[in-house]
């Protein structure tokens, strides 16, 4: 197989009910497809693979505290290291589309688009109350700050509009 596995399914509906899922979705396509590096080690709960250049290293760990998917990547050139994480029940399929991202040769060289675009074509709203947009039916919000050299994402959802 050349180039990565693209897989663009969604098997429940509402997507937000599903659960987390089968990692194999992320670590099998970067793995054999994308010739990331596994670590293998039969003792250990986890899995670490590392991109072809190294610059970037996926871990997936149970961890009841933190988050159960991180993602490092090294900067390169003129852009900053970076990093995001996922909690356990985050859908393997967003997390699959985050990493399908990284392995496509074309975004590396895209101009950075306007992230926030999707989401509004799709309906998303701005709040009045907090920056970031809000999804149509409230359940999920997405949120970027910036100050000083802090540059976050944050994306939170509910399963009802229960607190």
């Amino acid at each position: 197989m050349s180039g990565p596995d693209i897989v663009d399914v969604a098997l429940v509906a509402p997507r937000y009910l599903a659960g987390g899922g089968d990692p194999a979705w992320v670590t099998a396509p970067l793995h054999r497809s994308c010739n990331w590096s596994a670590q293998p080690n039969p003792l250990v709960p986890h899995v670490v693979l590392t991109s072809p250049d190294s610059r970037a290293v996926l871990r997936l760990g149970p961890d009841p505290d933190g988050p159960w998917w991180t993602l490092q990547h090294a900067p390169v050139d003129k852009r900053r290291a970076w990093s995001v994480s996922f909690g356990a029940r985050t859908p393997v399929e967003i997390i699959a589309g985050f990493t399908d991202t990284l392995t496509d040769p074309a975004t590396a060289q895209a101009p950075a688009p306007d992230p926030y675009e999707p989401l509004r074509q799709a309906g998303w709203f701005e709040g009045h109350d907090h920056d970031g947009l809000t999804s149509q039916d409230g359940l999920a919000h997405l949120e970027h700050f910036t100050h000083g050299f802090t540059d976050c994402w944050f994306a939170r959802t509910a399963v009802s509009e229960d607190p």
